[in-house]
């Protein structure tokens, strides 16, 4: 992917250009999907072949996400005779992503299936506030 695909591909949507700013076209694990709803902020991020106790997830000064996790080697060290290829990740993970608006952590919600990681972060409601200025 040559970087001009990869600023449109992350221009599309806005919470990528305000997290992401100009993003450099590198791989990352875990990839992540990041979509900005009017209500709340969805992240998905692939890390398959982990149990969910495997994986910690947190919120840092009410608005840096963090994930990280380990995801351990499946073939066993007495047996790595030869490996030509091994391509899979192996070993440990983090990732934090920096949340533009106020959220409502309380109502932060995780699942984990099939190998994707969902987070539904719920942004805070924004009341009007007006108010008078005296004029001397």
């Amino acid at each position: 992917m040559n970087s001009s695909s990869c600023s449109r591909s992350v221009n599309g949507i806005g919470i990528a250009r305000s997290i992401f700013g100009d993003m450099e076209c590198k791989k990352t694990f875990p990839e992540m999907d990041a979509i900005e709803r009017e209500d709340l902020f969805l992240f998905k991020f692939s890390i398959p072949g982990m149990k969910k106790e495997e994986i910690k997830i947190s919120i840092e000064d009410n608005n840096i996400l963090s994930i990280s996790g380990e995801k351990k080697n499946e073939i066993e060290n007495e047996q790595l005779v030869n490996i030509p290829i091994q391509e899979r990740f192996y070993g440990s993970f983090s990732r934090s992503i920096l949340i533009p608006e106020d959220i409502v952590i309380e109502n932060v919600k995780a699942s984990y299936k099939e190998g994707v990681l969902e987070i539904i972060i719920p942004k805070a409601k924004k009341e009007p506030y007006v108010s008078l200025i005296k004029i001397d």
